[in-house]
């Protein structure tokens, strides 16, 4: 993990004193880093198993509870899901009311990396698409880097069942 990933993420664990949360960090196979030192209440998820994996599972389906985790965490792994939509997805579900996810992403200009694979880069924009579910939404890029923040505000059961009357009356 690049130091500046590791600074954005502290930046804002320690804005929003989320620190003592439970958190939940996806991807978190530590190969050159881990967020796992800003918090207390740790769980790391990975599809390998290794140091700072304590879940061994794919992000496509995150093997706890709706709305498990206070704070869920994604530095420098989505440019490595073949589908990082059912991994937000994933990520909004097991996150509680009023939880924060933080993002970050490989950007435009990062070099090719397969951990095992590389399949993406992103912009601001696009993680704003990725957090489209959530609130009080804020992205930003560098050359090397895209990221993002968002708030999830309602459960997901009463967006789940807006969503099914949306769709039951047209």
């Amino acid at each position: 993990m690049q130091g500046k990933v590791y600074k954005y993420f502290e930046k804002h664990v320690k804005e929003k004193e989320l620190g003592d949360k439970k958190v939940l960090d996806v991807g978190s196979l530590h190969i050159n880093g881990s967020l796992k030192p800003l918090f207390t209440d740790y769980t790391g998820l990975d599809m390998r198993a290794g140091k700072n994996v304590d879940v061994v599972a794919n992000a496509h389906k995150i093997p706890f509870e709706d709305e498990s985790f206070e704070v869920v965490t994604c530095a420098e792994m989505l440019e490595h899901d073949d589908c990082p939509f059912i991994t937000m997805g994933e990520i909004y579900r097991v996150l509680k009311p009023e939880g924060w996810c933080i993002l970050a992403a490989s950007g435009i200009y990062f070099r090719k990396h397969e951990h095992p694979a590389d399949y993406w880069r992103f912009t601001a924009e696009g993680m704003g698409v990725l957090l489209k579910q959530f609130e009080n939404v804020e992205t930003h890029e560098d050359r090397d880097e895209a990221y993002g923040i968002g708030q999830k505000l309602c459960n997901f059961s009463q967006q789940l069942a807006s969503r099914q009357a949306v769709t039951a009356n047209g």
